[in-house]
């Protein structure tokens, strides 16, 4: 299992109740977004805080710890683009190049 941390896009991407990929509880997302992919880079959808808590708890050199986590939610309080809008503008505009720069913590390959 693999699990990055993704910096949410638009205000749309945040604060939505999803289910949590590993522990199948509701949550709801913020402004960082864990995603979770098999080993495979098969899409599990978003962890949770606990299941982040803990997997980072388990084998932190293998997922990012829930302080790794709430630090990016300290520093990356807001979403990339204030819109939905905003964001394909900047598609049209050329400056979509930040969502590359989107991923705040990457699983070691």
């Amino acid at each position: 299992m693999i699990i990055d941390l993704q910096r949410a896009f638009s205000p749309e991407d945040c604060g939505y109740e999803v289910v949590c990929g590993i522990c199948r509880m509701d949550f709801c997302t913020g402004t960082v977004i864990a995603q979770v992919a098999t080993d495979y880079r098969m899409d599990m959808g978003h962890a949770c805080p606990a299941c982040i808590e803990y997997l980072g708890k388990r084998n932190p050199e293998c997922f990012p710890t829930i302080e790794e986590y709430e630090e990016l939610l300290k520093r990356y309080p807001e979403p990339i683009w204030p819109t939905r809008e905003g964001s394909g503008l900047a598609e049209d505009e050329g400056t979509f190049e930040a969502a590359y720069e989107s991923w705040v913590w990457r699983a070691q390959a």
